[in-house]
C-alpha cells in the first residue's frame, strides 16, 4: 500500500512539473515581446530626441548669418580671394549652407547612418535647408512616419506650390535666408528597427521615417548690451532717500578656490568667507588654442541661473551679471560657469578667468588654466562617402576630431584606361594640391601649406580629375590612400561588384524577315557605379556557313553599332580593342545586347549550339549564357484513318435549348493539326426551316441562313489541333423540335498538301402523334406565343490569352488576346503592387482608352470600366506610376475580369528583387563569375511535300531555361 502511495505522489510531482514547463514555454513568447519593444522603441525615441536637437542647433546657428571661411570656394573675380568679389553673396550663401549642415550633422551620434542610402532605405539621413521668404521659395514639411520628405519648392505668385506634369511640387536650390528673413533647418532620418520581423516599420520596409524642422530668423546686426548705470536714478521733485549705513565690502573674503574643465563647460568655485553679500557684477573669460571649429561662448551660470546668453565668438568673453540672481551672502560658495560650442570634446587650450563684484568693487582672478590638447585619434578620421562624377573620382570624409588636422599625402591606384588616360590633378576641399598630367598608376601627390588643412568636426572633399576617359566616364577599381599629419593613412576603394552584374532576359534567338537572325539578351548592372564592357565572344554551329556579323549595343533609347559586312566569319567572332570601343553601362540599369547575323547565301534554319561570354573591366567580371536550338525532324505524314466522326446526333436538353441542333465529335489522332476547308450537310427540311449557322470547336465558319439541302461550306479554315476532339455543331432557324429525318456530314481535312475526307450519316425517327384533346366549354385563357431567341455562342475563357507581365521604365504592362469569335468586355481590374518610393498608381489604361485616371497610393488599386476587346484582337493593358524614377523593383499582380454571357478571369505576375547598393569589392584579375543558362528551343514543325523546314518570320524557338512570369487563365 505504501509503495502505491509513494507511486502516486511521484506521478503528481511529475505532472506539476510537466505543467510548469508548459506554462513557461506559453509566456515565454509575450515576455521577449515585450523586452525586444521596450529595447527597440527606446532607441527610436533616443533617435527622435537626436533630431529634434540637430534641427534645433542647426537653425539657432543658421539664425547668426556666420559661416566657416573653409567653406568658401574660389572668387569669381581675378585677384579675389574666396567669398569676395561680384559673386560675394552666392559664395557666402553656399558657405553658410555647408557650415549649417555641418553644425547640424555633428549631433546625431550613435545612429546609424549610411550615406548612400535613397530615401526609401534603412538608415537614410539628410538636412535640408530652406528660405522663408516665399519670393524664393516654399518648404514642404516632412510627415513623421510617412513617405513625404523635406524639400525646397518653387512657388507660383499667389504663394502655391509649383506641380510637374506627374502633380509632385518642382523643387529648388537650397537657400540660407537673407537677414531679417526666416530659415529653416530639417532633418529626416530613416530609423532602422534591428528586430525587422517584430517591428517592420511602414509599410514592413524595416525603418520608421523621423522628421523634425526648427525655424529661425536671421539677424541683421549684433544686438547691443545693455549695461545697467550704477547708483539709482531719482526723478525731480523728489527727496532722495537717506540709505541706512551699510557694512563696507571686504574683498580679502572672496576666494576662487579653483577652475577646470567638465565636459564643454569652464567652472569656477568662488567662496564668500566674509558676512557682507558681495553679488556678482561681471565677468571677464579669455581663452587660445581652443579646439574645434569656430569655437564660442554660449552663456555664462553663476549658482545655477544664466544671466548671459549671446554667442560670444571673439575672446575675451565679457559679461554683466546685474539683479537678483547675482547675489553672493556671506558664507557662500557659488560656481561660476561658461560653455563653449563648437569647441570639440572634450575642449583644450589656455583660459584666464576674472570675476568682480560688488560693483566692480573687488577683482578676482583665477588661476590660468592650461588643458593640452588630445592626440590624434586615426578612428575619428571617417569616410562619409566614395563615388563617380562623371570623369571625377570623389571622396568625401569628416574630422570628428576636436583637433585641426592637415592632409599630408594622397596616393591612387586606378585601372589605366585607357593607355592615354591621364590623371589631371589632385584636389583638396575644390583646391589643387597636384597638377601634374601623370598616367602611371599608383600616384602620389604631398600636400602642403593652409589648404591642406583639415579643421576639426568638418567635412572636405578629396577628388581626382581624369583626361582622355572614353564619353568622360570612368569606370573601374580606383584605390586610394589618404595620410593626414604623416601618421593617418585612410584607405578608400570604390569598385563594381561582379555579384551584381547579371543577365536578367536569358540569350534568345529569332528570325527576321527569313534572312536573318537576332541574338538577343538584357543584362542588368545592380551596381551605384557604371561598369565597361570591354570585350565579346560570340560562338555559333555550322562554320562552313559564309556569315557576315553585325554587333549592337543597345544603351535605353539610343544604339551604338559596330559593324563588318566585308568578312567572312568563322566561329568564334571577338569583338573588342582596339578594333571596337568599349560600351559603358550606367549604375542600376538594364542594357539590351544585340547580335545579328547575315546569311549568305540564305541557308536552311540554323540549330546547334550558340553562345555569347561579356567581359566587363579588364575581365574583371565575366557573364556568359548558351542557347541550343534542337535540330529539325522529318514531318510526319498525315493518317486520314485517325480523323473521325464520333456520335453524329440530334442534339437534346431539359430546357430544349439545343433540340434544333445537329451535333457531332470530330477527332483528329495525328500527330499535327489539320485544316478544315469544306463542309457538305445534307438533310431533310424540318418545318420549313434552314440552317442558321455551323460551327467546329468555338470557331463559326458559316453564318448564313441556307434553306436548300444540301449546305456546302467550301471557304472555312478551322484548325484541329492534333490529338483533340471538336463538337462540330449546327443549328436550324425557329424553335420548333424535335427534328426528325435523314442527314449526312461529310468534312474535309488538310494539312499541306494532304487531303482527307470523313463523312457520316444519321436517321432520327418522326414524332409519335399525339391525341388531340377534348374541347370544353369553360373557358381557358390561352398564352400567347412565346419569342424564341437564337442564343449567340458562348466565349471560350481557354480563348483568352494573356501575355507575360513585363515592366518599362515606370510602367506595368500586359498583352491580352480574345481568340473568341465575339468580343468580350473589361469589366473588372485588380492591380497588386508595392509602394516604391513614395509613388502611387497615376493611371489604368486597357487598348487605346484610359479608364482609370485618379492617383492612387494604396494597393491593390481596383478599377470598374466597359471596355470592348473585339474578336481576334491583341490589347496592351498598361499601369503608370506618378513620379519618373526606375527602374521598378518588387512583385506585382494583374489579374483582370472579361464578361459576355460568361464570366472569365485573366491574370500574371512579375518580381524584380531589390537594387543592393554597394561600396566596395575584391578585384580579382580572374573572371570570379560566370552565368551560364542552357536555353533549349524546338524547332517550329512546318509540314511541306519534301518533309523540308521552310524558314518563317515568326520565333524559331524559345528559351526554356529561365522561363518568363506566365499568365494564369481563371475560369468562374
Amino acid at each position: 500500500m505504501n509503495q502505491i502511495t509513494s507511486l502516486h505522489a511521484r506521478e503528481k510531482k511529475s505532472r506539476k512539473k510537466a505543467q510548469s514547463m508548459v506554462e513557461f514555454a506559453l509566456i515565454l513568447p509575450i515576455l521577449l515581446l515585450l523586452i525586444f519593444g521596450i529595447l527597440e522603441y527606446g532607441r527610436l525615441f533616443f533617435a527622435w530626441i537626436s533630431i529634434e536637437n540637430a534641427a534645433r542647433v542647426g537653425a539657432r546657428y543658421a539664425s547668426t548669418a556666420r559661416y566657416d571661411e573653409t567653406e568658401c570656394v574660389d572668387g569669381d573675380d581675378p585677384g579675389t580671394g574666396a567669398c569676395e568679389g561680384d559673386g560675394e553673396e552666392a559664395e557666402k550663401n553656399e558657405a553658410r549652407i555647408r557650415s549649417i549642415r555641418n553644425e547640424t550633422s555633428g549631433l546625431l551620434f550613435g545612429n546609424p547612418i549610411v550615406q548612400a542610402a535613397m530615401d526609401d532605405q534603412a538608415s537614410y539621413f539628410h538636412i535640408t535647408i530652406c528660405s522663408g521668404n516665399e519670393d524664393i521659395g516654399g518648404f514642404a514639411r516632412p510627415k513623421m512616419g510617412g513617405d513625404i520628405y523635406s524639400d525646397c519648392i518653387e512657388l507660383d505668385g499667389d504663394g502655391n506650390p509649383v506641380l510637374d506634369a506627374h502633380g509632385n511640387p518642382v523643387s529648388i536650390d537650397e537657400h540660407p535666408g537673407n537677414p531679417g528673413e526666416t530659415v529653416i533647418v530639417s532633418v529626416d532620418y530613416n530609423f532602422p528597427f534591428i528586430v525587422t520581423n517584430l517591428f517592420g516599420g511602414q509599410n514592413d520596409s524595416g525603418y520608421f521615417h523621423l522628421g523634425s524642422y526648427k525655424e529661425a530668423t536671421v539677424e541683421q546686426f549684433r544686438v547691443s548690451r545693455v549695461v545697467n548705470p550704477p547708483g539709482e536714478y531719482i526723478g525731480p521733485g523728489f527727496p532722495s532717500p537717506t540709505p541706512s549705513p551699510t557694512p563696507e565690502p571686504d574683498c580679502s573674503a572672496l576666494h576662487i578656490d579653483d577652475m577646470y574643465i567638465a565636459g564643454d563647460r569652464i567652472q569656477a568655485s568662488v567662496e564668500n568667507n566674509g558676512t557682507v553679500d558681495m553679488p556678482l557684477s561681471s565677468a571677464s573669460l579669455k581663452w587660445t588654442d581652443v579646439g574645434g571649429t569656430n569655437p564660442k561662448v554660449a552663456w555664462a551660470m553663476w549658482n545655477g541661473s544664466i544671466y548671459h546668453e549671446d554667442d560670444d565668438e571673439d575672446s575675451p568673453s565679457n559679461t554683466i551679471c546685474t539683479g537678483d540672481i547675482c547675489e553672493f551672502p556671506g558664507g557662500q560658495n557659488y560656481l561660476w560657469e561658461s560653455s563653449f560650442e563648437n569647441a570639440g570634446n572634450p575642449i583644450f587650450g589656455v583660459y584666464d578667468l576674472e570675476l568682480k563684484f560688488a560693483d566692480d568693487f573687488c577683482t578676482k582672478t583665477a588661476n590660468t588654466l592650461i588643458v593640452s590638447p588630445p592626440p590624434l585619434d586615426c578612428n575619428l578620421i571617417e569616410v562619409e562617402d566614395v563615388f563617380f562624377v562623371n570623369d571625377d573620382f570623389r571622396v568625401e570624409l569628416k574630422n570628428n576630431n576636436p583637433i585641426d588636422i592637415s592632409l599630408t599625402n594622397a596616393s591612387l591606384t586606378w585601372p589605366q584606361y585607357p593607355s592615354n588616360a591621364i590623371v589631371n590633378f589632385f584636389q583638396w576641399n575644390w583646391i589643387t594640391h597636384y597638377d601634374g598630367n601623370t598616367g602611371d598608376s599608383p600616384y602620389s601627390a604631398a600636400c602642403s601649406g593652409d589648404n591642406c588643412t583639415f579643421p576639426a568636426l568638418t567635412n572636405r572633399i578629396w577628388s581626382v580629375d581624369f583626361n582622355n576617359v572614353p564619353y568622360d566616364i570612368i569606370t573601374g577599381s580606383h584605390e586610394a590612400t589618404l595620410t593626414f599629419d604623416d601618421v593617418c593613412n585612410v584607405p578608400v576603394s570604390l569598385s563594381p561588384s561582379c555579384d551584381l552584374i547579371s543577365i536578367s532576359t536569358p540569350l534568345t534567338m529569332f528570325n527576321y524577315y527569313g534572312a536573318n537572325m537576332f541574338m538577343y539578351m538584357v543584362i542588368r548592372n545592380h551596381n551605384t557605379i557604371p561598369i565597361r564592357m570591354d570585350q565579346a565572344i560570340v560562338t555559333w554551329p555550322q562554320p562552313t556557313t559564309n556569315i557576315t556579323g553585325m554587333v549592337h549595343y543597345a544603351f535605353g533609347w539610343t544604339f551604338q553599332v559596330y559593324s563588318d559586312f566585308d568578312g567572312v566569319y568563322t566561329s568564334p567572332a571577338i569583338y573588342g580593342p582596339p578594333d571596337y570601343p568599349p560600351a559603358i553601362f550606367g549604375g542600376n540599369g538594364s542594357y539590351s545586347w544585340w547580335y545579328t547575323i547575315f546569311y549568305n547565301p540564305t541557308p536552311s534554319p540554323m540549330y546547334g549550339d550558340f553562345g555569347v561570354e561579356l567581359s566587363f573591366d579588364n575581365n574583371t567580371c565575366n557573364i556568359s549564357d548558351t542557347l541550343i536550338v534542337a535540330s529539325p525532324t522529318p514531318t510526319p505524314t498525315p493518317d486520314c484513318d485517325l480523323l473521325s466522326i464520333n456520335n453524329f446526333r440530334v442534339a437534346s436538353s431539359s430546357n430544349h435549348y439545343d433540340d434544333d441542333n445537329v451535333r457531332a465529335e470530330i477527332r483528329n489522332d495525328n500527330p499535327m493539326p489539320m485544316t478544315l476547308t469544306g463542309t457538305s450537310f445534307s438533310w431533310e427540311n424540318p418545318y420549313g426551316q434552314g440552317i442558321d449557322w455551323m460551327r467546329l470547336g468555338s470557331s463559326t465558319y458559316y453564318g448564313g441562313n441556307s434553306y436548300n439541302s444540301p449546305t456546302i461550306v467550301s471557304d472555312s479554315s478551322v484548325v484541329l489541333p492534333a490529338n483533340t476532339t471538336y463538337t462540330w455543331d449546327t443549328e436550324f432557324t425557329g424553335w420548333d423540335y424535335p427534328l426528325y429525318g435523314s442527314y449526312g456530314l461529310t468534312l474535309d481535312f488538310e494539312s499541306g498538301t494532304y487531303r482527307c475526307e470523313i463523312s457520316d450519316i444519321m436517321e432520327q425517327g418522326s414524332p409519335t402523334p399525339t391525341f388531340t384533346p377534348t374541347i370544353t366549354r369553360t373557358p381557358s385563357n390561352t398564352p400567347s406565343p412565346t419569342q424564341t431567341f437564337t442564343s449567340s455562342p458562348t466565349p471560350d475563357c481557354d480563348d483568352i490569352i494573356a501575355g507575360p507581365v513585363y515592366t518599362n521604365r515606370d510602367n506595368v504592362k500586359m498583352r491580352v488576346t480574345n481568340n473568341n469569335p465575339q468580343p468580350i468586355q473589361l469589366t473588372f481590374t485588380s492591380f497588386t503592387w508595392t509602394n516604391y518610393y513614395g509613388k502611387g498608381v497615376d493611371w489604368l489604361k486597357f487598348g487605346p482608352s484610359t479608364y482609370f485616371g485618379g492617383n492612387d497610393f494604396t494597393s491593390p488599386t481596383t478599377a470598374t470600366s466597359s471596355i470592348w476587346l473585339p474578336a481576334g484582337s491583341t490589347y496592351t493593358w498598361n499601369a503608370e506610376f506618378t513620379g519618373n524614377k526606375h527602374p521598378l523593383y518588387g512583385p506585382f499582380e494583374v489579374e483582370l475580369t472579361f464578361e459576355q454571357d460568361a464570366r472569365c478571369s485573366v491574370s500574371g505576375t512579375y518580381s524584380q528583387n531589390t537594387p543592393t547598393a554597394t561600396s566596395t569589392s575584391t578585384n580579382t584579375n580572374t573572371p570570379t563569375h560566370t552565368l551560364t543558362a542552357t536555353n533549349t528551343l524546338t524547332a517550329t514543325n512546318t509540314l511541306t511535300a519534301t518533309n523540308t523546314l521552310t524558314p518563317t518570320n515568326t520565333a524559331l524557338a524559345t528559351a526554356t531555361s529561365t522561363p518568363s512570369p506566365t499568365a494564369t487563365v481563371d475560369i468562374d
